[in-house]
């Protein structure tokens, strides 16, 4: 069975309220995707960092009884200010820390990701000048 369609054709408009699979979604104006705002970009980045920090804490945790995040900011060379913002999901460790803090912790990166959902919303484009000056 063959498709008209083209699997290019066939991206979801991410906006709640609409469910086209058309590349140019009439809702919206954008090629398929919502036009993501800062409210819905905070609240699902803020889920991801509490997973994020509760994957940190019980793989320190298990490491070895009473290993601290000062024991692993020394094995992994990292400000542990830096250990205690990612377990206070405050902050998110670019990539090439993680495959420190994966190495130092014994684990593999799907291990400190294991259950964290798949982000839908971008991070909004930043307002132009002349819109935030109200001109």
């Amino acid at each position: 069975m063959t498709s008209d369609r083209r699997s290019s054709d066939l991206v979801g408009c991410r906006l709640a309220s609409c469910n086209c699979l058309r590349n140019s979604c009439l809702r919206n104006k954008t090629r398929g995707t919502a036009v993501s705002t800062k409210e819905p970009y905070k609240a699902e980045l803020a889920i991801l960092l509490q997973g994020f920090a509760a994957n940190v804490r019980r793989l320190r945790e298990a490491k070895a009884p009473g290993y601290s995040q000062e024991d692993l900011a020394w094995d992994t060379r990292l400000h542990r200010t830096a250990i205690g913002k990612w377990e206070q999901a405050r902050s998110e460790p670019q990539l090439s820390t993680l495959l420190v803090l994966a190495e130092a912790l014994g684990c593999t990166l799907n291990d400190l990701v294991e259950g964290l959902p798949v982000p839908r919303e971008r991070r909004p484009s930043p307002t132009p000048k002349l819109e935030r000056s109200g001109r």
